[in-house]
Parts: structure tokens; C-alpha cells; sequence
């Protein structure tokens, strides 16, 4: 009789932590889909305070829950004092402390295109400094959420949202074009009052000159300020740190600063590149600087590096470099070559085709040239290889921010098609294969409808 006892209530107990567990799990996964409705501007902060609020109440009282009402109450902040904001735009001060109040508005700052108040912070430069340095002290809510170049995706809850303080430090690391996270445990605030304080005693321009022909890990990132504040001073210190530089980004960044300066100057440093590189990401990058002032030559020669890297066994680590590069030509014998035999190669290699299309479409092409309708043509055929792909990619690609892993490649197919041509191609992101199988099969007749077959 005890045994029974003890059996039914042990079975009770496991039922109880069954239940809560799911709980738990419903309330995470709730968390992680109304956090990044933040991002979405066309919810007002009182529309977000609301749903936030109401969240709040359905689960403010368990442990992973709580984060509702701390988010309720930050957002129900940003609501009160945007009623009375008055900003003071007849002084630089004013208009420069306007700039850091629009952040809190502004979705996935570091982001951004041209015009936004992050960037305008990031033209400033050492001029919005001082008031980036007060701004580490603000902990408003933004509209930008982390995320990560790697692994499986951020679970997204109070903690992943940006408060001000956060994008002031990434543009504060655009301005001075380093890494402040330093690896010797200060805190990054620290590290960023220092850099300010050597700025002030040094002048930035020696500074620049001194961190980009070093071997520290920011050299390449200060190569790139260097490049567009002193180009007269830049050449030197871009080819000294180009030698001690270690990692294949690092490279990428020293060519781009490269690209910035007068190309009587790079240009037979770029073909000796081209000559003795054995990586397709620096050759990549050396290609794209010349086709600035010489684009045919380089079509030619990116002809030349795709089949290369389709023969050769080569480090992969930059392919999307390439893909993105043959395709800002937008020129259709390209896009031909790229189809060529394309699903003899990996399953990772097709998926990244199918998602650069994508990608290029919103890179400046190569010498303002614009899209033919052959090239247009080429591109759809290509793509709709993508859409009978049903391979599924079987571990990480960590460029782009995208995860591949357990994706199909007909679905990037779908998505690059979508981003296109969107008034011809419907794609949503889900979770469901019934749901992405429904639109490949729609996005197939209609392709086929098109083509007349």
C-alpha cells in the first residue's frame, strides 16, 4: 500500500514538472516572437507597451515571464517622455543630442543605410564624441535587437534588446574604427574613455596611423577609417599592416582601404594579389577594387576566379564574397557560368548561390551598369534551378547571418526570387514544411506559367 502511495505520487511529481516544463517552453517561445516585433516601426510604442502589458499579466508571475514587465515598464518610459520631447536644433549640441534620442527609434542600427541618425552620428565623427561618451549612461529601450554571425540562432528576451548605451558603443567603434570589447576584461566603456583620452593627446590621425600598421585586431578596421579621413597618409601604414595581418577578414579589410586610395597607387599591389594568393577572399576583394576603374577587365577576371575555385580545392571562407561580386556586374554570360553544372557541387555551395542572388540585389553594381532583360531572364532561370533543390543543408554556413543548417536550398531559391521580384514571387518565413512546401509549389507554376512550359 505504501509502494502504491509513494509510486502514484512520484508519477504526479513527474506529471507536474512534465507540465511545467512546457509551460516554460510556451512562454520562451512566445518571448522570442513579440521581442522582435520591437523591431517592426509600424508599431507605435504605445501599440508595443500595450501588447507588452497584456503579456505581463498572462505570465508576469513565472520565472521566465517576468522579462514582460521589464520590458513593459522601459517601453512605457520611451512613451511618456516622447510626449513632452522638444528637440533644440539651433545648436550642434542640440542637434547632435537629437541624433542619440532618434536611436531609440531606430530597428537593428548597426544596420542602416545612409541618412539614418546612426550614420549621421558616424559622419560626425570625433565631433559627436563627448555626448557618445555621456550616452554609455542610457539605458532607454532601442529597436534593435543582438544577433550573431554563428550558431544556432539568439533566443530573443529582455536581454537581447539594445538599450541607447548599446548602439552608442557601436558607433563609437565605427568612428574610431576599433573593437572596444577589450579581451583583457575591462569593460568597454573603459576601454572607449581611453581611446578618447590618447585621441586628445595624440591627434587622430597619428593614432590611426600607429594602430593600422600595427598587429593588433582592430588594425584593419582603422585602415579603413585612415583610408577616408587621410588618404595622403594612409598607403604606408595600409601595406605594413597588410603584412603582419592575420585571418582572411582582416585581409579583406586592409584591400577595401586599399580601394579608398588613388589606384596608380594600389593597382600593382592588387595584381600582386591576384598573382600569389592562394585564398578566394583577398583575390576576391582585389578584384572588385579594380573593377572600380577597370570593369571589364575585371568581368574577365572574375570569369577566371569562378572557375577556378570550381576546380580547385580551395579555402571556401569567402565564396558569398564572389558569388556577390559576379553578380554586381549584371551581366548575364556571369550568371550563365554560374549555372553551369551547378548541381554537381555541394549542397552548401548551391544554397549560397541561391541566397547571394538575393544579397546582391541591394549591392551597387559594378560601374552603375543596369539590369538588362536578358540579365533579369538569366537570373529567374537560375534561381528556378533552386526550386526542385530539395537537398537540406547539413551544417552552418557562418557568413550573412544566416543559418543553413536543416534548410533546404529551394527555399533560399524562393526567398532570393521573392526579393527580386516580388510582385511575381510570394515567400514567408515559417516553420511549417507543409507552409514551405505550398509556396515552392506555387512559385514553380508560376515560374513555369512565365516560361510558357
Amino acid at each position: 500500500m505504501f509502494l502504491s502511495a509513494l509510486f502514484l505520487f512520484t508519477a504526479l511529481q513527474g506529471l507536474g514538472n512534465t507540465r511545467d516544463l512546457a509551460k516554460e517552453d510556451t512562454i520562451e517561445r512566445v518571448m522570442h516572437v513579440e521581442v522582435q516585433r520591437i523591431r517592426n516601426v509600424k508599431l507605435s510604442w504605445s501599440d508595443l507597451q500595450q501588447r507588452f502589458e497584456s503579456l505581463d499579466q498572462k505570465y508576469g508571475e513565472t520565472k521566465l515571464g517576468k522579462d514582460f514587465g521589464i520590458l513593459a515598464r522601459a517601453i512605457k518610459r520611451n512613451v511618456n517622455e516622447e510626449k513632452n520631447y522638444r528637440p533644440d536644433l539651433t545648436t550642434r549640441r542640440g542637434r547632435i543630442s537629437d541624433l542619440i534620442w532618434q536611436l531609440r527609434s531606430l530597428p537593428d542600427a548597426r544596420l542602416s543605410n545612409d541618412g539614418t541618425a546612426f550614420a549621421e552620428l558616424c559622419d560626425l565623427g570625433i565631433l559627436a564624441v563627448p555626448q557618445l561618451l555621456d550616452a554609455f549612461r542610457d539605458n532607454h529601450i532601442t529597436r534593435s535587437l543582438a544577433y550573431q554571425f554563428s550558431g544556432p540562432p539568439i533566443q530573443h528576451n529582455n536581454r537581447t534588446v539594445f538599450r541607447v548605451k548599446d548602439v552608442a558603443m557601436e558607433v563609437m567603434m565605427q568612428i574610431a574604427g576599433r573593437y572596444f570589447y577589450d579581451t583583457s576584461g575591462q569593460a568597454p566603456e573603459v576601454v572607449a574613455r581611453k581611446w578618447y583620452r590618447e585621441l586628445l593627446a595624440g591627434g587622430e590621425r597619428q593614432m590611426l596611423i600607429e594602430r593600422t600598421q600595427g598587429d593588433e585586431h582592430d588594425a584593419s578596421s582603422c585602415a579603413l577609417v585612415l583610408a577616408e579621413k587621410y588618404p595622403d597618409a594612409a598607403f604606408e601604414p595600409i601595406m605594413a599592416g597588410y603584412k603582419v595581418a592575420q585571418g582572411l577578414p582582416y585581409l579583406r579589410n586592409f584591400i577595401d582601404a586599399l580601394g579608398k586610395l588613388p589606384p596608380a597607387k594600389t593597382e600593382p599591389f592588387l595584381r600582386e594579389i591576384l598573382n600569389t594568393s592562394k585564398d578566394v577572399l583577398p583575390r576576391t576583394t582585389a578584384i572588385k577594387v579594380l573593377a572600380a576603374t577597370k570593369p571589364d577587365e575585371a568581368a574577365e577576371l572574375v570569369k577566371g576566379e569562378w572557375r577556378r575555385f570550381s576546380s580547385e580545392r580551395m579555402n571556401t571562407y569567402g565564396f558569398e564574397d564572389l558569388v556577390t561580386l559576379m553578380l554586381s556586374f549584371r551581366r548575364a554570360d556571369l550568371i550563365d557560368l554560374m549555372a553551369t553544372n551547378l548541381q554537381k557541387q555541394s549542397t552548401c555551395w548551391r544554397a549560397c548561390v541561391a541566397l547571394g542572388v538575393g544579397f546582391a540585389a541591394s549591392e551597387p553594381p559594378i560601374d552603375k551598369a543596369k539590369p538588362n532583360f536578358v540579365y533579369k531572364v538569366a537570373v529567374e532561370d537560375l534561381l528556378a534551378q533552386g526550386l526542385d533543390d530539395n537537398a537540406v543543408c547539413d551544417h552552418y554556413w557562418n557568413t550573412k547571418r544566416i543559418r543553413f543548417q536543416e534548410k533546404k536550398v529551394s527555399r533560399f531559391a524562393l526567398q532570393s526570387l521573392s526579393t527580386i521580384l516580388p510582385r511575381v514571387y510570394l515567400f514567408a518565413d515559417t516553420k511549417s514544411p507543409e507552409e514551405e512546401e505550398r509556396q515552392r509549389q506555387a512559385a514553380l507554376i508560376t515560374y513555369r506559367s512565365r516560361r510558357g512550359l
